[in-house]
């Protein structure tokens, strides 16, 4: 089962929001990387209910550039582009 995001504002300068839906309850973490791959931010494994969730994230101090966001929920992994401008 694909996990569906929607990221917004996206290019952001400050919060990046990430909302997600889930069909059941699902383990679900999050990771931020920069263009050589290191985690810059990481959310816990945690466990999350069946339902929507947003999930926000403070860009604000990170150099300009895109990152990749991955989210994963049980075994779905999503992978976005996120821009950080200034």
């Amino acid at each position: 089962e694909e996990l569906i995001l929607s990221v917004f504002p996206n290019p952001s300068n400050q919060i990046v929001n990430v909302d997600y839906l889930l069909s059941t309850e699902k383990m679900v973490s999050f990771a931020l990387a920069n263009s050589q791959g290191i985690n810059i931010l990481k959310t816990d494994n945690k466990p999350m209910a069946a339902g929507a969730h947003r999930e926000s994230f403070d860009v604000s101090g990170l150099m300009p550039g895109v990152y990749m966001l991955k989210a994963t929920a049980g075994a779905s992994v999503s992978f976005r582009k996120v821009v950080v401008v200034r």
